[in-house]
């Protein structure tokens, strides 16, 4: 089993230029990870405590219908997260403005993140629950605990209004990277952590720091994995770009995906893969991606949408 590892909130769009009309959508990095891969077919969970409100029961229902085991969801009276999103494109990220200080994502308990022996694959995304207490404590214990157990994966989803700044994210990155198997990082964020820095250059230094493969993402400019052995370069897939949300957590869950269903998802069965292979996985993840891209949302494709 895929478990992404995280917050679950609402993303608020706008409905209309004049800032009274808003469309409430469940989102959230791992919980798009866990619906993107359970969409596509991988037998995925999420990990994260979610609320008993209106939008939390949102949430839940978000989760059921897309197929994602509810085993590791923890309940709490705790509010839900709200995240007030400006759409991207192709070129831009987009911004997220959060409001969640005692919110049921960040009461994440111990005893809520117990995994058992079945989950081969746990994601974390560096975005909210990862650098905000108590979660992050928890979170942390169970990457630290799964590395060399488990398959463990990162993006490091820079959120500047969480984050801080890049010096105070530093130390939470290299622990991170330390623990990680595999790392999903977006050209836009390496440009945030190391601004001026070629971000393949980046990526490879990641290498010498724990990772096994570092998956470089660049909007219309396609992916590249790098790894000891490669540098894999895939084009985009052509899509008109709707909006960004969501992209960057489609792609990790066609990822996870493909790895899954190539058994690959052992640290060095991931260091086994090939070219050919490497350009196979990035380049279904990719096509993950660009069908999200051309909706509004999170809204991840189906598996018959990519076998059609």
């Amino acid at each position: 089993m895929i478990v992404a590892c995280g917050e679950a909130l609402i993303d608020l769009f706008p409905s209309d230029d004049t800032g009274e009309e808003w469309s409430a959508r469940a989102g959230g990095s791992p919980l798009n990870v866990a619906v993107a891969a359970a969409r596509l077919g991988a037998d995925a969970g999420f990990l994260g405590r979610v609320s008993t409100d209106r939008f939390g029961d949102l949430l839940r229902e978000h989760l059921r219908a897309s197929g994602v085991a509810e085993r590791y969801v923890s309940i709490g009276d705790e509010p839900t997260a709200l995240a007030v999103v400006e759409p991207g494109d192709d070129r831009h990220e987009p911004g997220f403005s959060f409001h969640g200080h005692g919110t049921a994502d960040r009461a994440l308990r111990p005893e809520d993140a117990q995994l058992g022996d079945d989950v081969e694959v746990v994601h974390f995304a560096g975005s909210v629950t990862l650098l905000a207490p108590p979660a992050d404590e928890v979170l942390g214990a169970v990457m630290r605990g799964s590395r060399g157990r488990r398959l463990v994966t990162l993006d490091p989803n820079v959120r500047p209004t969480i984050a801080g700044s890049p010096g105070r994210l530093a130390p939470h990155l290299e622990r991170w990277l330390a623990a990680a198997d595999l790392v999903k990082v977006s050209r836009a964020d390496i440009g945030w952590i190391e601004p001026g820095a070629d971000p393949l250059e980046v990526a490879a230094t990641w290498i010498r720091r724990g990772p096994a493969v570092v998956v470089v993402t660049r909007g219309g400019d396609g992916s590249v994995a790098i790894t000891p052995e490669h540098m894999v370069e895939v084009p985009a897939t052509p899509v008109e770009v709707v909006d960004t949300v969501g992209a960057g957590d489609s792609y990790m869950g066609g990822l996870l995906t493909w790895l899954s269903e190539h058994a690959a998802t052992t640290r060095p069965a991931l260091g086994a893969l090939d070219e050919r292979e490497w350009v196979d996985a990035l380049a279904f993840a990719g096509r993950v991606a660009a069908i999200t891209s051309g909706r509004v949302g999170a809204d991840p494709p189906r598996r018959a949408e990519l076998d059609g």
